[in-house]
Order: structure tokens, then sequence, then C-alpha cells
């Protein structure tokens, strides 16, 4: 598999996991040119829009200058900055701008002959 077909799989995963977990599936892959939002779904009235992070487990945990950062913690400054963007025009476009959101990673991990290891962190600050 290429770097896409992970990514895809990842989401494909997510979406799933997500499903489970009592979600409705609302849009995937919502693009802007500044930006795009992996997943967004709703649960509780709530709007959760959902940045996928998908790794091989091999590559699961990324080193700069000896420090450790999962998946989730590569959701950086610039990444947070587009995502505000485009979830701003997500909701203007849909006319949910009233609507409580929430911003979401999930961390999609695959080890070779295991299931996939899902972790959901909730509410992540922008």
């Amino acid at each position: 598999m290429d770097k896409n077909e992970i990514g895809k799989e990842g989401e494909r995963v997510a979406c799933d996991y997500l499903i489970q977990q009592g979600f409705i599936i609302r849009d995937k892959n919502y693009r802007k040119s500044w930006g795009e939002i992996d997943i967004v779904a709703e649960k509780e009235n709530i709007v959760h829009f959902v940045e996928v992070k998908t790794h091989l487990e091999k590559f699961s945990i990324y080193t700069f200058k000896d420090n450790y950062y999962e998946a989730e913690e590569r959701v950086n400054a610039t990444k947070k900055k587009r995502l505000a963007r485009v979830i701003q025009s997500y909701l203007f476009e849909k006319n949910m701008e009233e609507n409580e959101f929430s911003v979401d990673v999930i961390a999609v991990y695959f080890s070779q002959g295991k299931d996939p290891q899902i972790r959901l962190i909730e509410d992540i600050v922008l």
C-alpha cells in the first residue's frame, strides 16, 4: 500500500469506529483550497470535525530531536489554522453557525496480523 491508500483505509476504519460509537457520518473529505476535513460526524446534536492520523506500526511514533510524538500530536499549528478556517467555511456553507461543535483526532495504528488500534481524542484546541 502507498501512503494515500493507507490514509484512505485509516479513514474507512475511523468511520466504522465512529458509527459503532453512535455517531452519524455527515461528510467525508470536505475540501476547500485552504484545507480539508477528513470526517464530519454528529452525535447528540454536536458536530464533530475529525482529523484522522493513520500510521503503520513501524511508523507510529515519530522522533524529533530525541522527543517522541504520537500521531495526534502531529496536528501542528499550521494544520490547526487550516482546520479552523475550513470548519468556519463548512458551518457557514451548511447554515450551521449556531451548532455546537468539537474538533477531534482519531489515531489509527495498523500492525501486521492484528486489528487496527484506534484512539479518539476529543475536543482538541485550535
